[in-house]
């Protein structure tokens, strides 16, 4: 499901194996709705700058529902909907880069992570 390059907010970016931009993986309101969908209203309570911006979401295949999106101050972010869990993107920081690296890794082994949670929120994400 994807291309291996896709256009999002007319940036064109590398899309990883096992992840894709396809609108209906992406999702809809039920998770980046502006008040009430999910991933949005828990990026609130870890103080990630709102609106949030989807750019690629596991492949269904992979059996991962993990979503990598950018918040409103440019920051990246991976969801894991399973786990109701966000992770911080601390290196790379561009899009291009975070891209390349989980290409190479095939995954999330190229990224360092931050996991998120409420008692140490993500200040100005």
């Amino acid at each position: 499901m994807g291309t291996p390059e896709a256009s999002n907010s007319g940036t064109r970016i590398t899309v990883p194996k096992g992840w894709t931009q396809h609108p209906q993986a992406l999702g809809d309101d039920y998770l980046w709705g502006e008040k009430s969908g999910l991933i949005t209203v828990i990026a609130q309570d870890l103080n990630v700058q709102t609106p949030l911006t989807p750019i690629i979401a596991a492949d269904s295949s992979t059996g991962n529902v993990m979503y990598l999106f950018r918040s409103a101050a440019g920051k990246h972010y991976i969801f894991n909907e399973l786990e109701h869990s966000m992770l911080e993107i601390v290196r790379p920081t561009g899009i291009d880069q975070i891209t390349g690296a989980m290409q190479q890794k095939w995954g999330l082994g190229g990224l360092e992570l931050k996991l998120l949670e409420e008692d140490s929120p993500a200040p100005g994400g």
